[in-house]
């Protein structure tokens, strides 16, 4: 499923291979160069390795599921993919019985895939947002233990936590949610405080460790988890990733999972949802706003779409011309037909690059810190197989998301945690963050000549108004220029 990547490149007097983009560097005969379009794909679309050649031109990668042979004789490469994951197509009305029977097999599943991923003959340790998912391994990990000792985890478990004390970050801080797992749960907690000041010092470091540009401070969050546990003395971490897109945490989905109800007519499934949104992890806006968004992306012209699109963000206006018209086409990956199947949803979604995106920053920062990282939700084959192939009707119900997910696992959880609504996706304070770095992060670009995708001279005289407009809007865009230069430099490319 794609959560140790492999990256090769395939020359006329040699092949090589690493799990890094920074081993390969090393090559000496290598000659860096940026891949155009994985340019224009971060920057503009805020993905990376949407194909094989990433932003490291002549470097690929092996895309999850996939083998290959290459002739030491003849030099001869030939790759094919030899795993495909199914999902259930078919809408079925809610059935009690056949629910209670997906519940109970999907704790055993659970927990039987939290147990194997124990197995170390090093310390293992785990990371705890407070969320759903981090809370179902620890309380898992906490069950097993009061069964049978587990050398690696240690009398107490470990478990790692980013928090914000400042009480102007208390809407993204996590922290009272751990404290119920670790109330419930007797372990040993650990915490970090994530400072701004200290992001400006690591930076260059967290660019290097991850090999590529990312998307969010929440990657220094993490970065700074690793970190923690390693000085710790963990060597084995248990993570989260890859819950939402099994059993369906993300807003969207509900959107998707109506669509599909409306589909099959399926009018109690539609009512049973609407008349509870105030327990839901979407909302009104939410239900109508994202199909409308997609419905208007596809009525409108190209030319529309390509004009109204740039216009709107201001960032990408500094964006030279000829490189945004060269690349254009690539807008289509922000086009997508209205969805009308959760479980299609899900599979593109656990599958496609977004998921192996999120595995590749975790696994990145856990190597950073000489930590494996082990991702239960996201590598297990018996337990996605299984979650996929039941029905999009029992993944979303009474308005809560993740519902096979909650009841599996709520006598194993605190109540509080199992019907939490909130969704915060391991966020930090990212616009405060900003307000107080505006100069520093300014320096870190403002020494930059122009090239041909980025016109930084209009960039750095306009960067107070762009920046205060990124503090109304969005920080996300605009860190993906403060990032992708500061990755150039490191890399020098």
């Amino acid at each position: 499923f794609g959560v140790k990547p492999f990256y090769y490149i395939l020359h006329d007097d040699f092949f090589a291979f690493a799990s890094e983009y920074k081993a390969l560097l090393k090559i000496p005969t290598l000659e860096r160069k940026l891949n155009p379009v994985a340019v224009y794909d971060y920057l503009v679309l805020g993905k990376t390795e949407l194909e094989e050649e990433g932003l490291f031109k002549d470097i690929f990668e092996l895309m999850p599921a996939h083998s290959f042979r290459f002739d030491l004789h003849n030099g001869t490469f030939k790759k094919w993919k030899y795993y495909s994951l199914e999902f259930n197509a078919e809408w079925q009305q809610f059935n009690g019985h056949t629910f209670s029977k997906y519940t109970e097999d999907i704790r055993e599943l659970i927990i039987n895939a939290i147990r194997l991923r124990l197995r170390s003959d090093v310390s293992v340790g785990t990371c705890l947002s407070g969320g759903l998912d981090s809370s179902t391994i620890v309380c898992v990990i906490n069950n097993l233990l009061s069964q049978n000792s587990i050398k690696q985890v240690g009398d107490l478990q470990k478990v790692f936590t980013a928090c914000y004390s400042n009480p102007m970050h208390s809407d993204v801080d996590e922290s009272s949610w751990a404290k119920i797992v670790v109330d419930n749960t007797q372990t040993s907690w650990h915490q970090t405080f994530p400072k701004p000041e200290e992001l400006i010092n690591e930076f260059e470091d967290l660019v290097y460790a991850q090999d590529i540009p990312f998307f969010s401070s929440s990657t220094y969050a993490q970065y700074k988890v690793m970190q923690l546990a390693h000085n710790n003395g963990i060597k084995v971490t248990l993570d989260g990733q890859g819950s939402d897109e099994l059993f369906a945490g993300y807003s969207p989905q509900f959107t998707s999972f109506i669509a599909e109800a409306l589909k099959n007519f399926s009018l109690s499934t539609i009512s049973n949802n609407l008349t509870h949104l105030d327990n839901s992890f979407a909302n009104v806006e939410m239900l109508t706003g994202y199909p409308a968004k997609i419905i208007a992306a596809n009525l409108f012209s190209g030319y529309f779409k390509n004009r109204g699109f740039r216009s709107s963000r201001k960032e990408f206006n500094y964006i030279n011309d000829e490189f945004w018209n060269e690349n254009k086409k690539r807008l289509h990956y922000l086009i997508n037909s209205l969805p009308t199947s959760l479980n299609k949803m899900l599979y593109s979604q656990f599958t496609g690059p977004d998921l192996k995106a999120l595995m590749r920053t975790g696994d990145r920062n856990s190597m950073r810190f000489s930590i494996e990282s082990r991702m239960p939700f996201a590598d297990d084959v018996n337990l996605i197989e299984y979650v996929f192939g039941i029905s999009s009707a029992y993944k979303v119900r009474n308005g809560q998301n993740k519902y096979l997910l909650r009841n599996s696992m709520k006598n194993m959880l605190p109540a509080e945690i199992v019907q939490r609504k909130d969704k915060l996706g391991f966020a930090t304070p990212e616009k405060q963050w900003f307000q107080q770095l505006k100069n520093p992060l300014r320096e870190m670009v403002s020494s930059n000549q122009n090239d041909e995708y980025i016109n930084w001279t209009e960039l750095n005289k306009n960067w107070d108004a762009l920046f205060n407009k990124s503090l109304e809007v969005s920080t996300i865009r605009l860190w993906r220029f403060i990032n992708f230069a500061v990755w150039r430099r490191v890399f020098d490319i």
